[in-house]
């Protein structure tokens, strides 16, 4: 399977955002990237909330982690079901989040022996 870009924003300070939600049927493998476009420092949260759920602490995967000028980060391995999203958000607003990777239909999916 073939990675793409499955979602990308870039929130304003201290705004909680949405960045990805696995389609019906549907579960995904992903990875966020984030990087800092500006010289000074900032922090950022990811939150991985299954379906159903609204964001609470205890869905928080990175939470105020340090980036700094310039810095990029990717955090990898990231194994969603289908409704369950990626909550994003930036202290200051000057980080860029993409969420790469790749969607898998349930359908189609089975285990080989």
């Amino acid at each position: 399977m073939i990675q793409k870009i499955l979602g990308q924003s870039t929130p304003a300070s201290t705004t909680d955002t949405t960045i990805y939600t696995v389609p019906t049927s549907c579960q995904a493998q992903c990875s966020v990237l984030i990087a800092n476009r500006t010289t000074s420092n900032d922090k950022f949260r990811i939150a991985i909330v299954p379906q159903g759920s609204t964001l609470d602490n205890k869905h928080y995967i990175a939470y105020d982690v340090s980036i700094t000028p310039g810095q990029f980060v990717q955090v990898s391995e990231i194994y969603i079901n289908t409704g369950d999203f990626i909550v994003v958000r930036s202290e200051n607003g000057n980080v860029s989040f993409s969420v790469t990777g790749m969607e898998m239909n349930r359908s189609r999916m089975r285990v080989l022996t």
